[in-house]
């Protein structure tokens, strides 16, 4: 979808060169980075859909493996920024920690805690060259999603395949299932299960985002102008600014005309 949007206004200069963009609110992207950690427990300890019959103890011991993997990726976000750039940058933090999240939830019920770590910290540092990537691309993604969930998602599913232990995966699932590759006696087949589906989820969205996406372009629905970009859309789509700058409150003046005068204006 962002290949097919294009970059943002000034994202790139005249020779090519990526131009950074800072947050406008370091705040709230920490408090957002926050509430999706707090959510992952929900769904990564809800997912055991029961709390009886020794349940609630899986759903315990996943609540700790999605922990201990957030923070290896937050390390390992900051490390390898450090590394890179020579400072600590908050919004590499964030997107270390949600590398580590996304890439947990494929064996954070089979795999020990140990291995919950370094699938977090593995995962963060995928995420941080999955986005180095996709900007040498010239691919401009305000988010980095793709490199937390393509990257850090693709290898989540690879240790999915790799750290799931013989007596977890039992305990979560049943005797039958397959487990992890790096256990004697498992072999590799729940590893090639979970690198078939990680193809087979990634050429099902990309062909369902390029069709979509693709046709909103061809229709001009896609991108908004670039005066109304310049803008800004909380003025010229919405009406009003975030952020009052004023002395006197009138910048949060509520906008009374057509977007396209706001615009021009």
């Amino acid at each position: 979808a962002a290949a097919i949007l294009g970059p943002r206004v000034g994202r790139f200069d005249a020779e090519g060169k990526l131009v950074t963009m800072v947050p406008h609110n370091s705040a709230f992207v920490g408090l957002g980075t926050l509430l999706l950690w707090f959510g992952w427990f929900g769904f990564n300890s809800g997912s055991t859909l029961m709390l009886s019959d020794n349940f609630i103890s899986l759903a315990e011991k996943v609540a700790v493996g999605t922990t201990l993997a957030a923070s290896g990726g937050g390390i390992a976000g900051i490390c390898n920024c450090f590394i890179r750039d020579k400072y600590l940058d908050l919004p590499h933090l964030c997107n270390g920690i949600l590398g580590g999240l996304v890439g947990v939830c494929s064996a954070v019920a089979i795999a020990e805690p140990w291995a919950c770590w370094a699938i977090g910290f593995l995962a963060g540092c995928v995420e941080f060259w999955v986005a180095i990537a996709v900007q040498k691309m010239k691919i401009d993604d305000p988010l980095d999603a793709t490199a937390v969930h393509l990257g850090g998602g693709f290898f989540g599913l690879i240790c999915g395949g790799l750290f799931g232990s013989r007596a977890n995966t039992d305990a979560a699932y049943s005797a039958e299932q397959p487990c992890g590759a790096f256990y004697p006696g498992c072999g590799a087949k729940q590893l090639g299960v979970n690198v078939l589906g990680g193809v087979m989820i990634m050429v099902w969205c990309m062909s369902m985002a390029a069709i979509i996406f693709g046709t909103m372009r061809l229709a001009g629905i896609l991108r908004i102008t670039q005066v109304q970009e310049n803008v800004g859309l909380d003025i010229s789509y919405h009406g009003t600014g975030a952020y009052d700058h004023s002395l006197d409150g009138s910048g949060s003046v509520k906008h009374r005309k057509p977007i396209a005068v706001i615009a021009e204006e």
